[in-house]
């Protein structure tokens, strides 16, 4: 039974440091385990969020210590990627998961909504009726002018025109 009880001891020790030493090296934000924390690591919390990837392991990425893998998480990598923070709030040492002790709230001032344009109404122009002209014909003859007239000239494709009388061509009789 000795016998039996030493292999199944030593697996145990041996599962068991290697679950201390694998916890012991995490570094929270390096999701693919290469050792940095970079821009995959952040495609990779997209793509979880997209529902196109999942991980097995999401201690990594669970940068806020709620338990699952979030906008806030991404937000965070991101801040961090930026060198807005140094550390994740799931490394601070007084963090409990769902605790927000540890938060500092950033009062931000909204600005001001500018108001709307108004612009001021114009009626709406009634259209005024036409007066239709209808010619009827006059019985008083267009007085024709007497004497020499003066030619008047002409401007077309710009070049000028005067107007000239051509003699009125003789009719040929013939015999």
């Amino acid at each position: 039974m000795e016998e039996k009880l030493l292999p199944l001891l030593l697996s145990i020790l041996a599962i068991g440091f290697s679950m201390i030493f694998t916890g012991a090296n995490l570094l929270y934000g390096d999701i693919n385990e290469d050792g940095s924390i970079d821009s995959t690591d952040l495609t990779i919390i997209k793509r979880v969020l997209l529902k196109k990837l999942t991980i097995d392991n999401i201690t990594a990425a669970d940068l806020d210590g709620d338990g699952e893998v979030t906008s806030t998480d991404l937000s965070l990598l991101k801040r961090y990627l930026l060198k807005k923070i140094s550390k994740f709030p799931v490394e601070s040492a007084d963090h409990a998961p769902g605790s927000t002790d540890n938060c500092v709230p950033t009062i931000i001032k909204t600005p001001e909504p500018t108001p709307p344009i108004t612009r001021p109404s114009t009626p709406t122009p009634t259209p005024t009726p036409k007066s239709t002209l209808t010619p009827s014909p006059t019985r008083i003859p267009t007085p024709t002018p007497k004497g020499k007239t003066t030619p008047t000239p002409w401007i077309i494709w710009e070049h000028t025109f005067t107007p000239t009388k051509l003699p009125s061509p003789t009719p040929k009789i013939s015999h």
